[in-house]
């Protein structure tokens, strides 16, 4: 890392310091260091930097400025496009904190005074805290911000948010986006307002006081550390409950804290019920209840997808706990760095290149289809830069991507995902990411995406690829199957797998494997031959691999480009035939193009010695 590097990374961790943060979020990073980059520098400039207008349409409409009129003025009225982006120019090139979202700040609990409450009615502002300490008072105007900031003694001394503060002259004051203030001041004042139910949950690890606090928080610290996906805390009647987690794919007791007495078993699944938002009045539930929660501690961010669900046992009231763990992240994804197979990168690396069509992966549940789309994203970046508009709708978004705007679907909204995608197809997007086919809405609506000049790219629950096309065309109206073909460009199914650590031991195929091996074939109907030597995991593994005795989790795929070929059988199957009038059978000819299949990429990893054939087996 050279000099400058160094120099420009302190600049933005001491910039993102002087904002109030200890612990910032990487996206508050990514903000802090657009500042560094935009400090200084002229609005015209600083509008061109973040992609709000081009050099040449801003040149064209300084070249027809009235002298009387300001610069930013006179731009944001010839080009409205431009206005909502003035606000975060005007904050960031003079060092002030501007924020998108205020789902990173909580609401500071003075908004409950109705003095402090009409004063910030009064500003257009909202009094928030910063990593549940540090309050900061959010603007919706960079100017309103800096006369409360420029005020004098006696304007100080009489305002309220000041003096319930204690006070403090010295207040933290930002900038953010108006419909995020408006939702929280709405919110504040206890009326419904459109966004405030996209507010989640902070809960800062550093902040615990509570021994049973401390507790969850050394569980879910122990799960970021350890690329855990997910913890369950499960009751045993009388005696607490076990806490697990996935680790390399299977469930672990997790060191942290295996076990937890009945006391504290209690008082975590209550405060977890009750920071979720899933039952905040910790009345008795009989029915399953899901909650979200954004954590942050030293050991990084994640947003935790929690599903509760009461056992019902008679005479005691347990509750059993799932805990997704989705760490954010704003790492580029390389398709390269995620040990896919070098055709399977060249396939998806040349369909992610178009700029229309439709890539669908599929797979089942925790099997990385999101971090193969994310990776062709970087792909499709990498090749069009900011010159295509990227839009994705995630529930909920589980990284940040680069050149992509990304929405986040609220937690509660039943019906959201399907609202959100209909008004997408007014936001003139280029590339389209939908995190997941759920129904017929949106399988139709990403469809018709498709074939209106889009480049779609999605996700469902499918065991290969065929059975991911049969499933989204069952969910399309019968008139969208044709388009649906007609627009499809790749289907890629994943699953993962482990790989074996160097500990593990290579040795010949039991009797067993011989005959669950030629079983296994002789029920899918397939042709392989078993390896003369095969990988087996060492129990208890080496301090390599973390006593595990797998050295990673890696992913397998089965590529069907779509074809001319393919989609001519598919049409000819749209009418229920599978038989052509020559005997050609349709579905074997959709079979037959597929470049390769899970088993035979399963299989080219057990003869490698990879994976134990048990992997290959599924």
């Amino acid at each position: 890392m050279g000099a400058n590097e160094n120099k420009d990374l302190n600049q933005i961790a001491q910039l993102a310091k002087s904002w109030g943060w200890l612990l910032p979020s990487s996206a508050v990073l990514e903000i802090a260091q657009l500042a560094v980059r935009l400090h200084n520098r002229k609005s015209g400039e600083a509008l061109v930097e973040i992609g709000a207008i081009t050099q040449e349409r801003l040149d064209a409409l300084l070249d027809q400025k009235p002298e009387s009129v300001r610069m930013l003025e006179w731009v944001a009225q010839t080009d409205p496009s431009v206005r909502t982006h003035i606000e975060k120019v005007l904050a960031l090139r003079t060092g002030h904190a501007y924020y998108e979202t205020l789902e990173g700040l909580t609401l500071h609990g003075l908004m409950q005074d109705p003095a402090v409450l009409a004063r910030c009615d009064d500003l257009d502002a909202c009094l928030m805290l910063i990593e549940d300490r540090a309050p900061v008072l959010v603007f919706s105007a960079y100017n309103d911000m800096l006369h409360y900031a420029s005020a004098g003694l006696e304007q100080r001394l009489q305002d309220e948010i000041r003096k319930r503060l204690g006070g403090d002259e010295t207040v933290l004051v930002a900038v953010g986006k108006r419909d995020q203030v408006i939702a929280r001041l709405g919110s504040a004042k206890g009326k419904d307002t459109q966004g405030a139910s996209n507010i989640v949950a902070m809960w800062y690890g550093a902040n615990a006081t509570d021994k049973y606090e401390k507790i969850m928080s050394r569980i879910i610290d122990h799960a970021l550390t350890n690329k855990v996906t997910d913890i369950a805390i499960s009751p045993v009647r009388g005696a607490g409950s076990i806490v697990e987690v996935r680790l390399l794919g299977d469930m672990v007791p997790c060191p942290a804290a295996p076990n937890l007495s009945i006391e504290d078993s209690g008082k975590i699944v209550d405060f977890l019920l009750a920071k979720s938002g899933a039952n905040p009045n910790l009345s008795k539930v009989r029915e399953p209840r899901d909650g979200n929660i954004i954590y942050r501690s030293m050991a990084g961010e994640a947003e935790m997808r929690l599903s509760f669900i009461p056992v019902n046992q008679p005479g005691e009231y347990l509750m059993s706990v799932s805990i997704r763990i989705l760490a954010r992240t704003a790492t580029t994804v390389e398709l390269k760095h995620l040990k896919i197979d070098a055709r399977v990168q060249e396939q998806l690396g040349s369909a992610a290149k178009m700029t229309k069509g439709f890539i669908l992966v599929v797979g089942g549940t925790n099997t990385g289809k999101s971090t193969t789309i994310a990776g062709a994203l970087q792909e499709n970046y990498r090749h069009f830069g900011r010159s295509r508009k990227r839009l994705s709708l995630e529930k909920p978004v589980e990284r940040l991507l680069m050149g992509v705007t990304q929405i986040n679907v609220p937690a509660g909204l039943e019906k959201g995902f399907d609202s959100y995608l209909e008004a997408f197809k007014r936001h003139d997007p280029d590339i389209i990411f939908i995190g997941e086919i759920l129904g017929p809405v949106t399988a139709n609506t990403a469809v018709a995406a498709a074939i209106s000049g889009h480049l779609v790219l999605s996700t469902t629950h499918a065991n290969d690829t065929l059975l991911g096309y049969d499933s989204v065309a069952q969910m399309l109206d019968p008139n969208k199957r044709y388009q649906f073909i007609e627009s499809l460009t790749l289907i890629v199914a994943q699953d993962m797998v482990r790989e074996i650590c160097s500990c593990g031991s290579h040795v010949e195929p039991t009797e067993e494997d011989r005959e669950l091996f030629k079983n296994y074939c002789e029920f899918k109907d397939l042709k392989a031959d078993l390896p003369e030597k095969l990988v087996k995991l060492k129990p208890g593994g080496c301090k390599e691999c973390g006593e595990t005795g797998v050295a990673t989790i890696r992913p397998i795929n089965e590529v069907l480009q779509v074809t001319g070929a393919v989609k001519n059988a598919m049409f000819a199957m749209l009418g229920g035939a599978v038989i052509g009038p020559n005997g050609e059978n349709y579905r074997d000819a959709i079979a037959n193009a597929r470049s390769s299949t899970l088993f035979q990429a399963a299989m080219d990893l057990v003869n490698a010695g990879k994976i134990e054939l048990g992997d290959a087996l599924k």
